[in-house]
């Protein structure tokens, strides 16, 4: 045999090798946009937190389990398992946090000073506290309720007391959060009961009357999340109406509504302009924009109801599984009715996208005659589906348009396709068509 050829396919063996020993030491080598990571007990998940983009802490019911990992999700260590006295928890760092929970019909606060390892009971008795927020090593507040009506604990000690500095009418409070950097002296916070929100600018000492309206308009809260004192995004749905996601950039006074939905979860920011918000149907909301825009991105789990981030492109979310994310998440697919068109559908139609070629942006409009199911598909010059827009999904007649988003995804330059199939119970295909479009990085 011809030594040229042996040498050759010596050196194809080697790097070939090389390459799969990169893709066995390393599983996330050729992971892009949100995969499914392994836990190692099955349940809910009622809270999440990871401090950096290697140490996470996950707690889980249905039974209750407390779960650590110190190699971003790839493996985690069982901490405890069958106690419901973590529920819900924060840690301050790598060593030090704090869970709420209970045993039986006490309520409890318990401290970790080794990462989650073991545990300090600092409280047991009649109070049931349902969430924390602590500003820094010292000083944290819970809420929850006394069997009779809502109120607000605080500890200046980390823990080794509390005193309660609020009382409401409500039975319990359910959700709150303070910001970590103060204001002349004072710290700002929020809480959520029943639809309701309440805020706070002097450290809890006081709070707003409780309010379920923005705008002046009635409904309901159901998550917020706030950046700083001015800046927050809040998930509201209006009496009779869609849950929409809506931001604030002054404290909540006035709020611009971003976006509707059948529904969301919790909604988290990195920054001022990268955020996700949580949803079914194995997919997930994110926007680059501080929720100017707001699309979705493809995930493997149905359920995306918490989320904890690290920055723009590292994040977890989970409900009853786990997905990850280290390039921000992928593709994101901006999906509605055009504002832009007034136009009445006469066909059902689907447009050559635009810009073509594009990078990393396009845009696709068709349009929808009548009621119908509608399957939209990005596929790649192998035939091989790389995007659902719409499965099988039930559209109103009007004028669509998606917007595509290839940046932070493994995408070679190249020819990709997109196809439209549109099908009614009763007449069975009623359209189907395919295009191409190009992308050059």
């Amino acid at each position: 045999m011809d030594n040229k050829f042996l040498n050759k396919l010596s050196s194809l063996l080697f790097y070939t090798y090389i390459f799969i020993f990169i893709i066995l030491v390393n599983p996330s080598y050729s992971q892009t946009g949100w995969y499914e990571q392994t836990l190692p007990v099955s349940g809910t998940i009622s809270d999440i937190q990871f401090i950096d983009s290697q140490t996470g802490w996950i707690t889980l019911y249905g039974p209750t389990n407390l779960i650590k990992t110190t190699n971003s999700g790839k493996s985690w260590i069982i901490l405890q398992s069958g106690s419901d006295q973590f529920e819900h928890f924060e840690f301050l760092n790598d060593t030090l946090g704090f869970a709420t929970g209970h045993i039986g019909a006490s309520g409890q606060i318990s401290k970790t000073t080794n990462g989650g390892t073991n545990w300090i009971l600092t409280y047991t008795g009649s109070n049931y506290f349902s969430d924390l927020s602590f500003i820094n090593k010292d000083t944290g507040y819970f809420c929850g309720t006394d069997g009779s009506f809502a109120g607000i604990w605080r500890t200046t000690n980390s823990g080794a007391s509390i005193t309660r500095i609020y009382t409401t009418n409500f039975f319990t409070i359910e959700q709150i959060f303070f910001l970590k950097q103060n204001y002349g002296g004072e710290y700002y916070g929020w809480w959520l009961s029943s639809g309701f929100m309440s805020k706070t600018t002097n450290s809890g000492i006081s709070w707003s009357t409780p309010t379920d309206t923005i705008n002046g308009l009635p409904g309901d809260f159901y998550w917020f999340y706030f950046l700083e004192k001015d800046t927050g995004w809040v998930v509201f749905e209006p009496n009779s109406n869609n849950v929409k996601i809506y931001k604030t950039l002054d404290g909540g006074v006035i709020w611009t509504e971003q976006v509707n939905s059948d529904g969301f979860a919790e909604v988290r920011f990195i920054n001022q302009s990268v955020g996700w918000a949580g949803t079914g149907s194995f997919k997930i909301y994110a926007t680059k924009n501080g929720g100017i825009n707001w699309g979705t991105q493809v995930t493997p789990i149905f359920i995306s109801q918490w989320t904890s981030t690290i920055d723009s492109l590292t994040a977890w979310t989970g409900y009853t599984r786990l997905a990850h994310t280290t390039d921000g998440g992928g593709i994101i697919t901006y999906v509605g009715i055009d504002p832009g068109s007034t136009e009445i559908p006469v066909n059902f139609i689907l447009e050559q996208n635009y810009p073509n070629p594009f990078n990393p942006q396009t845009t696709i409009k068709f349009s929808v005659l009548n009621p119908s199911s509608v399957s939209l598909m990005v596929y790649d010059i192998t035939g091989k589906e790389i995007l659902k827009i719409y499965d099988n999904e039930i559209l109103n007649p009007g004028n669509y348009k998606v917007s595509l988003d290839f940046s932070r995804r493994s995408l070679s330059s190249g020819t990709y396709f997109y196809s439209m199939k549109v099908t009614d119970k009763n007449s069975g295909l009623l359209y189907n068509e395919t295009k191409k479009m190009i992308y050059l990085k």
